[in-house]
């Protein structure tokens, strides 16, 4: 009684113990994944806020852009629509007619592009007698032929007004408008267009800086930050030729904030010096104990009863259960000495009951072919039948080990099929194959012979067949070896079929079976339960017995 309040207070400890070191990391733990959360969220919302804002401020420019280049292309529509100066090139056939026409369209085109807010250049192009001027900013001239490339591809695609194309390593927007063969229109670089946007960009930090790019699709909501080292904004012109995209290091926004910032990274580094602080003592305390203790308990499982730990080692809650480890392994080990011997002292007087057995069990088998031979008056037979009796007692007399090895089993297994032969003459044929090397193969003596003795005994009572074929093989597979003996006879009875595959007893109190019975029974010593033995009737009795090949090397 006493020692089960002990041991009942010793796990109380234990647990208490277990529990509170437990609960203080599982504290710490959420208390880290708070702060890191709460840190993490308002670092989001700022970054939320600041896009939106950047967001509206860059609609706004990007609507202004949009203002100026829809004035500018109803301007350069009102030009190719007055018709005191449009003419159509493919009526005019003199070529004096068509320089003043042209030059009075240019002049006149000069003159009210002039005014144009958002513009770099304007080009007056007759496509019929290719005809080109243009007029505007220094970098006219020297932009022009690559603009005039792209107004030849562009002037037969009435959808494409808007132009957004990089000439001469200048990004360029080049709007189009046509009249016939005449061609007018205006370019401005993307550098002017960052001129006069409105927005400021300074706001967010000295290293933001504005892009004007040809429009694709972009996600706008720009939800994820945690990847990225710079907030994107993007504001898509009406005109659907170019966007606006902003870029706001990360870097800058957070430096007004970087107080906070240093906070939770102190906060965070104490809680996880803490945490570290609560795994050594967990580890020391509870970890280190239960896996020294799992440890030798393995090796206890495995059979390795002289492990021991140290009481010690360790804090008196765990040393008291060490101590009685240690405890239960001394009794195990001398209950194990104990055990073993008498499996042994068992072990021999049940192989010895059952050697003694199976020899008068044939000897009276013996003595009644001779019996039946005398009173025949056979008396040649007689003698041939002493002198196979005698190799085959020489044989049982001379074999003393629990092992044979296949090659003797079967030349003595032969000789009482010859002695059987005497008795039956002409009655059965029999067919020993050896498909592998029979010397290297061990069983215990006998066994192929009770097998072989049962098909003898029983094949004869089928009345369909005049003569009894007996066969035996030995198979080497990959894992085992293979011994199949067959007849031809009534096969087993159902009722001992029955038994024979449930394994159960066959011995009846008449002794009926007891070879079979004895055998299998010595196979399941010998070899520890890794012996298979299969019953069947398939055109008569067979009996397949798998031997396990590591089993039988172990043995050799």
């Amino acid at each position: 009684m006493q020692r089960k309040e002990e041991k009942k207070k010793l796990r109380s400890k234990i647990t208490t113990r277990t529990l509170l070191i437990t609960l203080s990391l599982f504290v710490m733990l959420i208390m880290l994944a708070c702060i890191l959360l709460y840190g993490s969220y308002h670092m989001n919302v700022l970054s939320r806020q600041i896009l939106d804002s950047a967001k509206t401020s860059l609609s706004v420019a990007q609507n202004m852009l949009d203002i100026s280049l829809e004035k500018n292309a109803q301007m350069i529509n009102i030009l190719l629509s007055d018709n005191g100066y449009i003419y159509y090139p493919e009526e005019i056939k003199k070529e004096k007619e068509i320089v003043y026409k042209y030059t009075q369209l240019y002049n006149h085109c000069a003159k009210y592009t002039a005014q144009l807010e958002l513009c770099d250049g304007v080009f007056v192009y007759d496509s019929y007698f290719d005809r080109w001027a243009v007029s505007g900013s220094s970098d006219s001239i020297f932009l022009q032929n690559g603009i005039r490339e792209l107004v030849n591809a562009y002037k037969d695609k009435l959808d494409a007004p808007w132009i957004m194309a990089e000439v001469e390593k200048k990004e360029c927007l080049i709007h189009i408008q046509k009249n016939s063969d005449i061609i007018i229109g205006f370019w401005v670089s993307t550098d002017s267009l960052k001129k006069i946007t409105d927005m400021e960009l300074t706001a967010y930090g000295e290293n933001a800086h504005l892009l004007v790019e040809s429009y694709k699709k972009t996600d706008e909501e720009n939800k994820d930050f945690s990847d990225k080292e710079y907030l994107e904004v993007f504001a898509v012109s009406r005109l659907h030729a170019f966007q606006l995209h902003a870029l706001i290091p990360k870097d800058d926004i957070y430096k007004n904030v970087s107080v906070l910032k240093w906070m939770l990274v102190l906060i965070s580094f104490i809680f996880l010096l803490l945490i570290a602080a609560q795994y050594v003592t967990t580890n020391h305390y509870v970890l280190k104990p239960l896996q020294l203790l799992k440890e030798a308990m393995i090796r206890i499982k495995n059979g390795d009863l002289s492990s021991r730990l140290n009481p010690s080692s360790v804090n008196p809650d765990f040393g008291e259960v060490y101590e009685a480890l240690n405890n239960m392994s001394d009794e195990l080990t001398k209950l194990k000495i104990d055990v073993y011997e008498e499996r042994i002292k068992k072990q021999k007087f049940e192989l010895e009951f059952l050697r003694m057995q199976i020899k008068p069990h044939f000897f009276l088998n013996c003595l009644n072919i001779i019996y039946s031979l005398v009173n025949a008056g056979r008396y040649s037979l007689i003698q041939t039948m002493v002198v196979r009796l005698s190799d085959y007692f020489r044989y049982i007399f001379r074999t003393t080990d629990s092992f044979v090895n296949v090659e003797k089993e079967l030349e003595h297994v032969e000789n009482y099929l010859q002695i059987q032969a005497v008795r039956y003459p002409n009655r059965f044929t029999y067919k020993i194959r050896r498909d592998t090397d029979t010397k290297n193969i061990i069983i215990p003596p006998m066994m192929i012979q009770t097998f072989v003795e049962n098909s003898i005994k029983y094949g004869f009572s089928n009345p369909i067949r005049d003569q009894l074929k007996i066969g035996i093989r030995v198979l080497e597979e990959e894992e085992i070896y293979s011994i199949t003996i067959r007849d031809n006879g009534k096969g087993f009875p159902p009722e001992v079929l029955k038994k024979l595959q449930e394994k159960s007893s066959l011995e009846d109190e008449n002794g009926n079976h007891i070879g079979i019975q004895n055998t299998l029974k010595r196979l399941e010593l010998l070899y520890q339960n890794r012996a298979i033995v299969e019953f069947e009737n398939e055109e008569g009795a067979q009996v397949h017995i798998y031997l396990p090949k590591h089993q039988v090397e172990k043995l050799l």
